[in-house]
């Protein structure tokens, strides 16, 4: 079920990204609305990649950001949106209100654009992972959703922040 998230009852936005520290947020986030009687607003960010190869040691392809014509784009953006919504459904086990939006935005600004615009009583993301490939990540894709909202939260704190660890983290 996807309902306005502008209500009277406290909007939880939740910035989602799909990995085990997005899903244990994703579940917090949940929980945290249940037990407020509040709507959650879960906000996805998009980069659009493109696979190229790379030069160097293993030649192996990775992921660099890039433009992508509209229709890869709208296609990208379409499949992202029934990914995090079957994802959203499965954590939502009553009526709970929720919206969904997914765009190719910095998760940051996203993030911060979206809590904003709905008065958001909070924000959750899950924690920065760590480890060599989550260092490339985040040089290539300018930083993971935690650690860049944390940066931005904390030069401009407008709403409290849960930054919510892996589940092998924990």
């Amino acid at each position: 079920m996807t309902s306005d998230a502008s209500t009277s009852t406290p909007t939880v936005v939740l910035g989602y990204e799909q990995c085990p520290a997005g899903v244990a947020a994703l579940q917090a986030a949940a929980d945290l609305v249940r037990r407020i009687g509040g709507s959650l607003h879960v906000v996805h960010a998009v980069a659009p990649l493109d696979v190229v190869p790379m030069t160097g040691i293993t030649g192996a392809p990775i992921a660099l950001p890039t433009e992508l014509d509209p229709d890869e784009l709208n296609r990208q953006l379409s499949e992202e949106t029934r990914v995090v919504e079957k994802a959203v459904a499965e954590a939502l086990t009553t009526q709970t209100p929720h919206t969904v939006v997914v765009r190719a935005m910095h998760p940051a600004a996203l993030i911060a654009q979206e809590a904003d615009r709905v008065s958001a009583y909070m924000v959750v993301v899950g924690a920065t992972e760590s480890g060599f490939g989550a260092a490339l990540d985040r040089a290539l894709s300018g930083g993971s959703t935690a650690h860049a909202l944390e940066q931005d939260v904390r030069h401009h704190a407008h709403w409290p922040l849960l930054v919510v660890p892996s589940p092998d983290k924990a």
